[in-house]
């Protein structure tokens, strides 16, 4: 297991083929095959992370804002707020990588 900014990518060999998970935290964000590797870029997957994790927040701020009682439209606001911290700490890791890297 390798260890990157609290970015982790696990790997595991099963029938012959090579699968990499890669999480933040518990969140599962990529699944490469090895042929993957050849092109991993952390930098990227966590940018296309961030992307999802937008993309959630779109989709449950637009549940919130269709609920039609106050428990559902609470419900959906937390989701939001979940989703903004883990695309918080994306950025954040993110933004660690481009100094350590110099870019």
């Amino acid at each position: 297991m390798l260890s990157i900014l609290a970015v982790k990518i696990q790997g595991s060999c099963a029938a012959s083929e090579i699968e990499f998970n890669i999480k933040v935290g518990a969140f599962l964000i990529y699944r490469l095959t090895a042929g993957d590797m050849l092109t991993l870029d952390i930098k990227k997957l966590i940018a296309d992370a961030i992307k999802e994790e937008r993309e959630a927040q779109i989709n449950y701020q637009r549940a919130a804002d269709e609920a039609q009682d106050p428990e559902t439209k609470t419900f959906f606001e937390q989701l939001v707020k979940e989703e903004k911290s883990h695309e918080k700490r994306l950025k954040d890791r993110l933004m660690a990588i481009k100094l350590i890297q110099g870019d």
